[in-house]
């Protein structure tokens, strides 16, 4: 799996069939906005070097794979969705990556009793927005890094909250947050503007139809969302990198 793309990992799946699975393995995750993540993300993944990492509200287990097979990462992955960690462990024992922990429940509760200073890096993509209360989730992370990890989180923000979402996380509200929770702020730009989102909605529109048709457009979609940069100032989500300093106190 060393050469595979993004995503390749979930081929192993129970639901998928066998053309699925071989599919999914030779062009990665077929999600056009995750990838487009992956793409704006994976450089300072790559860049970085964690020895130790919590996935908040895994998913399908994508970050969690490719941090476990390209960077040897020892990563603890938490989802409330018990049929996900039902779906990775199996995932991960077929890959046989010993590197990976599951753990079902909500955050911040799932996380509470873990130890201080644990981690060198937290990532959270697309999940702030769904964990209540946020302010004790934040200073929990904070308190879970050691001094000098990082916080990588991804959220919408499109300027009114969709009805399953607790927060609405503009900017001035991310900075807020990482204010009161002790996080330093590296990074904080402004991610999808009309250009993929155009091209989100037109891989949408293909998915009603099926996964093959899906399947059949997203390499032209992907390569076009790669002619241009992901940043851009209209864009409606935030991509944010936070550090927790050091400092006397930690």
């Amino acid at each position: 799996m060393a050469c595979r793309p993004f995503g390749a990992e979930y081929a192993y799946a129970p639901r998928w069939n066998r053309w699925e699975r071989s599919l999914i393995l030779r062009l990665g995750a077929i999600d056009l906005p995750t990838r487009m993540r992956a793409r704006l993300i994976l450089p300072y993944l790559r860049d970085a070097s964690p020895r130790s990492v919590l996935d908040v509200g895994f998913g399908t287990g994508h970050w969690s794979f490719w941090l476990a097979r390209d960077r040897s990462c020892r990563v603890m992955a938490v989802d409330a969705d018990r049929s996900r960690v039902d779906e990775a462990r199996q995932v991960a024992e077929a890959l046989g990556l010993e590197s990976l922990d599951f753990r079902a429940g909500h955050v911040p509760d799932a996380i509470a009793d873990l130890p201080p200073q644990t981690f060198d890096l937290v990532i959270a993509i697309e999940v702030l927005q769904l964990v209540a209360p946020l302010a004790v989730c934040m200073r929990l992370l904070w308190g879970l890094l050691r001094p000098g990890g990082h916080l990588v989180a991804h959220v919408p923000a499109l300027g009114y909250r969709r009805p399953y979402e607790q927060h609405l996380l503009d900017t001035e509200e991310i900075k807020r947050l990482c204010a009161e929770s002790g996080f330093q702020i590296v990074r904080l730009t402004r991610s999808f503007g009309p250009y993929h989102r155009a091209l989100v909605s037109v891989f949408g529109r293909s998915s009603a139809y099926g996964r093959g048709a899906a399947a059949a457009l997203f390499p032209l979609l992907f390569v076009l969302g790669c002619l241009r940069p992901l940043e851009h100032p209209s864009g409606d989500s935030r991509l944010l990198i936070a550090r927790r300093p050091f400092s006397p106190e930690t």
